[in-house]
């Protein structure tokens, strides 16, 4: 069984060229025991962002965090990613946050999903506040 969770609920964040803005501890996702998560990224509204889901083995290791994820809108709506633990070319560490950045001044508006494969099928403790379903807006 999957379990979806919020992971970043709506938020704007901007910066100019070689600015990159990064999420607050208290709001990265724990994916201990997960063996696979799917991205969701709905977005309203862009300037030439990207967002880059990162993920590490521990929180306080900066040269730790890899890429597993990038969004870079052409259109709003929805970007999803799926990260499969026995394909994914960066292994699917313990702890997950996002990124934004762009190459001049950039803007994006935006939420995220987690959609959790977990080991065993049952989550750990740890995980954020699990929705039963994911509303669409705009359809």
């Amino acid at each position: 069984m999957s379990y979806t969770i919020l992971f970043q609920d709506w938020t704007t964040i901007q910066g100019g060229a070689g600015v990159t803005v990064v999420q607050s501890e208290p709001g990265w996702a724990n994916l201990r025991g997960a063996q696979d998560v799917q991205v969701m990224t709905e977005i309203s509204a862009y300037t030439g962002a990207t967002l880059t889901y990162k993920n590490a083995p521990l929180k306080n290791q900066d040269s730790a965090w890899g890429a597993i994820v990038t969004h870079t809108p052409t259109a709003t709506g929805f970007m999803n990613t799926v990260v499969r633990s026995a394909t994914a070319t960066n292994l699917l560490y313990e702890w997950l946050r996002w990124e934004g950045s762009g190459g001049a001044a950039w803007n994006i508006t935006f939420r995220t999903f987690l959609i959790i494969n977990p080991i065993g099928g049952a989550l750990p403790q740890g995980f954020g506040p699990m929705v039963t379903s994911v509303p669409i807006v705009g359809r």
